[in-house]
């Protein structure tokens, strides 16, 4: 296992020091890139990894955050995801997924576990893309407010127009199937079976960089 990592973040990715939700994030970074032909998630987007971009965002709300990173990780992405953290700022939880080739549900699977390590109780999880670097604090926040103080069991999403985009909250009552996963699936089909509370956002909830095409338009939109 990844230790924690202490240490300053630097100014061109320290989150802001709001208010925190009480509730977990898991972002996902171990995928193989294969459509991309590189790791996509240490391309840069305005002199800062993409994968940054999106831990920022996580960082800024959520607590504890468990990155997952597959076992071949390169030391660039190793060193994209480990920013010098600030005193007394809570560590980052790196965990390596052994199985991550297998696919998505062997990262969120690790990511599940180290979270209910660290915190049995836990009311829910937001899990986020490492190649959604759109995503904004704001957004973390909205969805986490809203899964918390949203009454009844349920998930949680962001759509936009009838899309549904990401990060997405999942229900504890969700946690035992998600441990059940096999395979190069996520929750989607958990989702479908679960209430799920969306919420109205705009487009980059779904703007990612799975291609060389969809990086180049994430860097004219931010230029």
């Amino acid at each position: 296992r990844f230790r924690p990592y202490r240490g300053a973040v630097s100014a061109a990715i320290r989150p802001p020091r709001p208010r925190r939700a009480a509730l977990p994030g898991v972002l996902l970074a171990a995928g193989a890139s294969r459509r991309m032909g590189c790791c996509k998630l240490t391309l840069p987007l305005n002199g800062v990894p993409l994968v940054a971009h999106a831990l920022a965002a996580a960082r800024a709300v959520l607590e504890p955050v468990v990155v997952v990173l597959g076992p071949e990780a390169s030391s660039e992405l190793f060193r994209a995801v480990t920013p010098r953290l600030r005193a007394n700022e809570e560590p980052l939880q790196l965990v390596s997924a052994s199985r991550a080739p297998l696919g998505q549900a062997e990262s969120l699977k690790a990511g599940l576990a180290r979270v209910l390590e660290l915190d049995p109780e836990a009311p829910g999880v937001m899990v986020l893309l490492g190649d959604q670097p759109l995503v904004s604090a704001d957004l973390v926040r909205v969805l986490a407010d809203s899964f918390l103080t949203g009454g009844e069991a349920a998930c949680v999403a962001p759509v936009c127009g009838e899309r549904r985009g990401n990060p997405v909250v999942l229900h504890r009552d969700l946690f035992s199937a998600v441990l059940r996963l096999e395979g190069d699936v996520g929750a989607r089909e958990l989702l479908a079976n679960f209430p799920l509370r969306l919420v109205p956002w705009n487009d980059t909830c779904l703007a990612d960089a799975d291609t060389p095409e969809l990086y180049a338009r994430l860097v004219q939109r931010c230029s």
